[in-house]
C-alpha cells in the first residue's frame, strides 16, 4: 500500500516537473511567441475585414387549406362502388405528403433550372462579391463576370464558355438555401443568405412564388384531365349511386380549379414573409480574430517545444 502511494506521489511530482519544464521553455522563447502570435492577430483582422457581410432573409410557411384531402376521401368512399361498375379510380388519390414533396421539389435540380433561367438570376446568384450599402449597389466579381461585355469568365472545370454549369449553380444555390420543418409547430422555415439583403429577400420571395405557381398550374391541369375522365365515366355508369359518386368527384375538381384560379398562395400560405434584414448574419469577425490568434499562439508554442526537444535529442545522440 505504501509503495503504491509512493508511486502515485512520484508520478505526480514528475508530471509537475514536466509542466514546469514546459512553462520555462515557453517563457524562455516568450518574445518569439508573442511576436508570431501578434502577426497572426494582425492577419486575422485583415482577413476578417476582407470578408463580405452576408445577410439572411427568413420566412415561415404553412400548407394552405387546399390539401386535396376532401377529394381523397371521396375517392375512398366511392372506389368500392366504382369497382363493381368496372371503373378504376386508383389514379385519382391519395395525393401524398405535400409538405415533404414541396421541400424536395424546391431543392431539386429541375425546379432550380427553370427557376434561375426564368428569373434571370445567374449573375445575382454566382457573380456577386459584395454589396455597397452606401450606394445600394452590387459589387460584381470581375474574375467571374464582365459587366461591360456581358460575358462570363469562369475557368472552373465544369464551366461552359466561361459560364458556370447549371449543376455548379445548383450546388451554390443549395449552400445558401436552408429549408427545415419545425418539429414543434409543423411549420416550414426557409431562409436564404446573400451579400445583399435585398437580393436575399428577392430570391426567397421568388422561390415561394414559383413553387406556389408551379403547383397551382400542375394541379389545375390535373383537375381538368380528371374532370374529362370522370365525365366520360359518368356517361357509361348505370347505377344511380355510382353516378352520384362520380358527380361529387367532378364537383370537387371544379372547386379545386376555382380555388387554383383565385388563390396565389395555392400550396403555401405565408405566415411570416421574407424581409430585407438590417443586420448581417455573418461573418462573426470577432470570433474569427480570436480563433486565428489563438491558433497562431498554439502553433508557435508547439514549434518552440518541438525545436527544444529535437535539439536535446541531437545533443544526447552526439
Amino acid at each position: 500500500m505504501e509503495e503504491e502511494t509512493k508511486k502515485i506521489i512520484q508520478s505526480y511530482e514528475e508530471d509537475s516537473i514536466n509542466f514546469l519544464e514546459l512553462f520555462f521553455i515557453l517563457w524562455k522563447e516568450k518574445i518569439k511567441i508573442i511576436f508570431v502570435t501578434f502577426l497572426f492577430a494582425i492577419f486575422s483582422v485583415f482577413y476578417a475585414l476582407s470578408l463580405p457581410n452576408i445577410y439572411k432573409s427568413e420566412a415561415i410557411l404553412t400548407l394552405s387549406n387546399n390539401s386535396g384531402s376532401d377529394f381523397s376521401k371521396l375517392v375512398q368512399n366511392y372506389s368500392s362502388l366504382a369497382g363493381l361498375a368496372g371503373i378504376s379510380l386508383q389514379n385519382l388519390g391519395p395525393e401524398g405528403d405535400k409538405l415533404n414533396e414541396a421541400v424536395e421539389r424546391m431543392q431539386s435540380l429541375d425546379f432550380f433550372e427553370e427557376f434561375i433561367l426564368k428569373n434571370d438570376l445567374y449573375v445575382k446568384l454566382l457573380a456577386v462579391r459584395s454589396w455597397d450599402q452606401d450606394e445600394d449597389k452590387l459589387i460584381i466579381n470581375k474574375s467571374l463576370y464582365d459587366v461591360d461585355k456581358d460575358e462570363w469568365l469562369d475557368d472552373s472545370k465544369f464551366s461552359v464558355n466561361g459560364k458556370p454549369s447549371i449543376q455548379t449553380a445548383h450546388r451554390n444555390f443549395l449552400e445558401k438555401l436552408n429549408i427545415s420543418i419545425n418539429n414543434k409547430t409543423g411549420f416550414l422555415e426557409i431562409d436564404f443568405v446573400h451579400p445583399s439583403p435585398k437580393v436575399a429577400r428577392e430570391i426567397l420571395d421568388l422561390i415561394i412564388y414559383e413553387i406556389n405557381e408551379k403547383t397551382r398550374s400542375e394541379e389545375k391541369l390535373l383537375a381538368e384531365k380528371t374532370i374529362v375522365f370522370l365525365e366520360e365515366e359518368l356517361k357509361n355508369a348505370q347505377l344511380q349511386e355510382i353516378r352520384s359518386g362520380i358527380s361529387s368527384l367532378i364537383q370537387n375538381q371544379v372547386e379545386k380549379m376555382t380555388f387554383a384560379s383565385a388563390s396565389p398562395e395555392y400550396l403555401f400560405k405565408i405566415l411570416s414573409k421574407p424581409t430585407s434584414p438590417e443586420l448581417k448574419s455573418e461573418p462573426r469577425r470577432s470570433v474569427i480574430c480570436i480563433v486565428i490568434t489563438f491558433l497562431g499562439g498554439l502553433l508557435i508554442s508547439f514549434y518552440v517545444l518541438a525545436a527544444h526537444y529535437l535539439r536535446n535529442t541531437e545533443k544526447n545522440n552526439s
